[in-house]
């Protein structure tokens, strides 16, 4: 009876492996590094996105409202020619 207890007690006592629960703290402490890095990603993501939104409304705005500079440039350079040929 006393072999069989001292077996049975011998499994109870495994090896311990040193350094697994630093193990287990690095790899859960870079899981949680990796998780912030994605948070940050999708965060710049939707930024990005934001921005292309305002960037299109933007686009949309200005096509709407566009001005014709042909007037303005044709004013510009015949007071130019004016300036040039010494009649102001």
């Amino acid at each position: 009876m006393e072999r069989i207890c001292k077996e049975a007690g011998s499994g109870l006592n495994l090896p311990v492996i040193p350094g697994i629960a630093e193990i287990i703290e690095m790899v859960a402490a870079e899981m949680v590094a990796a998780a912030e890095m994605a948070a940050e990603m999708v965060e710049e993501a939707l930024e990005a996105a934001e921005m292309a939104e305002v960037v299109d409304a933007v686009a949309v705005v200005l096509e709407a409202t566009h001005l014709d500079p042909g007037p303005i440039t044709d004013w510009l350079w015949k007071t130019c020619l004016h300036v040039l040929h010494g009649r102001t």
